[in-house]
This record gives structure tokens, C-alpha cells and sequence, in this order.
């Protein structure tokens, strides 16, 4: 629903706010990040690391999963989306969400009026 691209001394990621449907009326609003599964150091064995050209190459799945990247230079992450902070909600309980997305920085973004319209549109009855 939107994106947003947070960063630290060290590092930076992008973060989703997301919207997902449990049953018929609950709900949860939650913001989103791409799992990491690992160091690849760790992970891949160094003679898999690098190409016959001895350049450094990342798998492109791994365990099962698709990677995307490596997050802080070193950790493999997949195309999966998992929940890092979220509430769950009924249809009709619009002021949890909306609570959700003041406390955690979401109404900040230039296109949340347009992304909580389109929440407004789906949970209408």
C-alpha cells in the first residue's frame, strides 16, 4: 500500500505498510519488511560464493526462497514480506488502523491520504 525507505548510521531499508484480510470482518494493518534469513558467510559455502571470474555472486534462491539482495552487505533477503509490527482490527473499528499508521510515522508520507482512502474504500461494508 505505500513504501517508505528508513536508514541508520550504518544502514538503510525500505519499509511497506501493508493491509491484510484474517476473516470476514478482522483485519491487520501492520508495516512490513523483507525477511532475512541469514549471513551469507554463514550460510553459502565460500566455493559457492564467487563466480569462475572470482567475482562475488549471491545465490539466487536459497532454503527455498527467492533472494532479492543482501540487506547490510552481508544478509541474504527474500522476496517474502513478514510483518514487523502490526494490530489486528474489525471493518468496523477504523480508528485502530488509522491509530496504527499516526503512532508509526505512516501519516507522514506524501501519499497516505491516497493509500488511506483506498483502505476507507476496502473495509467499507
Amino acid at each position: 500500500m505505500a513504501l517508505r525507505e528508513q536508514s541508520s548510521m550504518v544502514s538503510t531499508w525500505e519499509e511497506h505498510l501493508g493491509l491484510e484480510r484474517l476473516s470476514e470482518n478482522t483485519w491487520r494493518i501492520g508495516t512490513f519488511g523483507y525477511e532475512w534469513i541469514g549471513s551469507v558467510y554463514d550460510l553459502v559455502p565460500e566455493d559457492q560464493l564467487y563466480s569462475e571470474d572470482g567475482d562475488f555472486e549471491i545465490p539466487e534462491f536459497w532454503g527455498g526462497k527467492k533472494i532479492i539482495g543482501l540487506a547490510d552487505g552481508e544478509y541474504l533477503q527474500t522476496d517474502e514480506l513478514i510483518a514487523t509490527d502490526e494490530v489486528d482490527f474489525e471493518s468496523s473499528e477504523l480508528h485502530k488502523p488509522l491509530d496504527f499508521c499516526k503512532s508509526r510515522g505512516w501519516t507522514e508520507s506524501p501519499q497516505f491520504d491516497s493509500v488511506w482512502q483506498t483502505i476507507r474504500e476496502i473495509l467499507a461494508p
